[in-house]
C-alpha cells in the first residue's frame, strides 16, 4: 500500500503508554484494492480507507513510530504519483531506503461495528467546519480549562445554518469563555456519513441465535465495546494478546 503523506498525524490518536499493546501502534489492512489505516487510544478511534491496488494483501499492527519513521520529504510523489512511501505488510520502503517494522500482537475494536451505515445515521446532525479555526478552538479551551482535572469543551449545534456555540470554564479567576463558530458551506462539506470504499450498504444486521455448543462462542467472539464505552477493565480485555496474559499496564480513566 502507498502510505499518505498525513500518516503522521495518525500518531496523535494512539496510546503509547505501553509497546506491547495493540494501541500504540496503527492498523494495516488492504485487501480488494482497498487500503485503510487505524489508531486509537481508547477514547478516539480514526480510520482512514482509499482505493489502492500498490502491495499485497495485510492485516497487521505495526510500531506507529515506525511506520510513520520516513522524513516528510519522502511521502511527496511526482505528477504521474511515483515515488512515495509505500508498506508492504513487512516494511516501509522510500527510494533506495527500507525499514522492517515490528508487528504489535493484539487487536483492534471491530472498526465497521463502530461506523454506523451510511443510511443509518439517524439523529446526527452534519455541520462543516474549518479544521484551522477548530484547533484555535480547542487550543483556546484547553488553556484555558487547564486547571481541571479534565480539560474540556462544550459545543452547542443548532442546525447546520446556524454557528455552532462553544463554551469552556477557567477555574482559576473564574473565566468564563463563550465562542461562536460560523460553519462553511455544505457544498464543501459531507452530506451523508461516508462509508469506506467499495463498502456494500446493508441494513443493521439482525441478533445471531445462540451458538450450538459451548466452543462455537469461543471461535466466533463478540466485538469489542465502542471505544468512549470502555472503562480501563474493558480496554485491556478488548486489546489483551491472544494469549490472554494480563500485563497489568495502568490506563488513564475513560471519559
Amino acid at each position: 500500500m502507498k502510505i499518505p503523506a498525513f500518516i503522521k498525524h495518525l500518531v496523535a490518536f494512539t496510546d503509547t503508554a505501553s509497546s506491547r499493546y495493540a494501541l500504540g501502534g496503527i492498523k494495516c489492512t488492504s485487501r480488494d484494492g482497498v487500503a485503510s489505516v487505524a489508531a486509537t487510544d481508547g477514547r478516539v478511534l480514526t480510520c482512514v480507507h482509499w482505493k489502492d491496488e500498490d502491495g499485497p494483501d495485510m492485516d497487521v499492527i505495526v510500531d506507529a513510530k515506525q511506520l510513520t519513521s520516513p522524513p516528510a520529504a519522502a511521502f511527496k510523489t511526482d505528477h504521474s504519483g511515483k515515488g512515495g512511501v509505500t508498506f508492504d505488510g513487512k516494511a516501509v520502503y522510500h527510494g533506495k531506503s527500507s525499514l522492517a517494522l515490528d508487528p504489535i500482537e493484539g487487536r483492534f475494536p471491530r472498526i465497521e461495528d463502530i461506523f454506523p451505515s451510511p443510511d443509518f445515521v439517524n439523529g446526527y446532525l452534519s455541520i462543516t467546519l474549518s479544521p484551522s479555526i477548530l484547533r484555535k478552538v480547542c487550543d483556546l479551551a484547553a488553556s484555558a480549562s487547564s486547571g481541571y482535572q479534565t480539560p474540556h469543551v462544550t459545543l452547542w449545534i443548532k442546525d447546520d445554518q446556524s454557528a455552532v456555540l462553544a463554551d469552556t470554564m477557567s477555574p482559576e479567576g473564574g473565566h468564563t469563555v463563550r465562542m461562536a463558530i460560523m460553519p462553511i458551506s455544505r457544498e464543501i462539506g459531507s452530506k451523508t456519513f461516508p462509508s469506506r470504499p467499495g463498502a456494500v450498504t446493508r441494513k443493521p444486521a439482525t441478533p445471531s441465535p445462540e451458538p450450538a455448543h459451548e466452543d462455537a462462542a469461543e471461535d466466533d467472539p463478540a466485538p469489542a465495546p465502542v471505544p468512549e464505552m470502555m472503562d480501563a477493565t474493558q480496554l485491556a480485555a478488548a486489546i489483551a494478546e491472544p494469549d490472554g496474559h494480563d500485563w497489568s499496564v495502568a490506563l488513564p480513566p475513560i471519559g
